[in-house]
């Protein structure tokens, strides 16, 4: 388990099509092929992780989280997103994460900036799952029509010392920043 969750983040923060081949390379394995969920629709290969969330059985909340994450990105389908929070774990982060991007695709934006809260998306992140946190909390304050509050923790995450050599996860604070300077009216920053 410790390493499936490792070549997971380090597929979101370096090299995701060689963290999907060492996930997909583990035969029988629910959880590594619920991770490779979702680093096929990160990837953009949504048929891929539309069939592969087909053929996993949802026996556990990581593979269901991953079931939903699939269904809700690739189909449009509305996540029935859990009552509980996962339980403590190896696996709460990386479930937590694909809660939280299936209910931004479904349009559950509370839920969304909930569940980034839970993760600690609200001060300097300091791992690559509270950087994914924290960009999602960015996105589900911007949707809510909170770019101000956006923009404040957007500040935080760009000086954060964890994205250091994380050369993809940089891109997502990159990204946000110019759909929340966009928002306010920053034309010549969105432009640069």
């Amino acid at each position: 388990p410790e390493e499936i969750v490792r070549v997971t983040l380090r597929g979101l923060s370096h090299d995701a099509d060689a963290a999907l081949e060492v996930l997909l390379g583990v035969r029988e394995d629910r959880d590594a092929a619920a991770a490779a969920i979702f680093l096929q629709i990160l990837s953009c290969r949504f048929d891929d992780a539309l069939d592969s969330a087909e053929a996993l059985p949802a026996t556990g909340r990581l593979s269901a989280a991953a079931i939903s994450m699939a269904r809700a990105v690739c189909t449009g389908v509305a996540a029935q997103l859990p009552d509980t929070v996962p339980a403590e774990g190896l696996f709460t982060g990386l479930t937590s994460m694909l809660d939280m991007e299936s209910a931004m695709s479904s349009g559950q934006i509370a839920a969304a900036d909930e569940i980034a809260m839970r993760l600690g998306a609200d001060g300097i992140p300091t791992s690559i799952d509270q950087i994914w946190a924290a960009i999602g909390l960015v996105r589900a304050r911007g949707f809510a029509g909170r770019f101000t509050e956006a923009d404040e923790l957007l500040t935080r995450i760009e000086s954060a010392p964890a994205l250091v050599g994380l050369p993809q996860l940089v891109l997502l604070p990159r990204g946000a920043r110019m759909f929340v300077d966009g928002h306010l009216g920053r034309t010549e920053a969105v432009e640069a």
